[in-house]
């Protein structure tokens, strides 16, 4: 499957998608701070391709925004399934192995 790296200032919440997405097969990472961890990401030209799935319990247009501005590839709203999870990681693996450039799954 796919290595993914999982972020949320929330430890219990961070064990659950570990648990679920290592049970579909996924190799899991985390950390805390997404919008932080995400700005990171595509600064650098080493993992700007990395594909980016935004999960949050704040449903404000202006996150959202954000998240898009920064290159967040799908958003999510929490509470949602593991099904959906995954359901959604697959498509964005799927969207971007097409693409030409760099990205590898791993």
């Amino acid at each position: 499957m796919a290595t993914i790296l999982t972020v949320d200032d929330d430890r219990e919440i961070r064990c659950v998608l570990k648990r679920g997405l290592s049970s579909l097969g996924h190799k899991v990472i985390q950390a805390k701070n997404g919008l932080t961890v995400l700005r990171r990401l595509k600064a650098s030209s080493r993992t700007q391709h990395i594909p980016v799935i935004m999960l949050s319990g704040l449903d404000q247009p202006e996150l959202k925004d954000q998240a898009s501005y920064d290159y967040a590839e799908h958003y999510l709203m929490k509470t949602v399934s593991m099904r959906t999870i995954n359901d959604t990681v697959l498509m964005v693996l799927n969207r971007v192995s097409q693409l030409p450039g760099p990205f590898l799954p791993t």
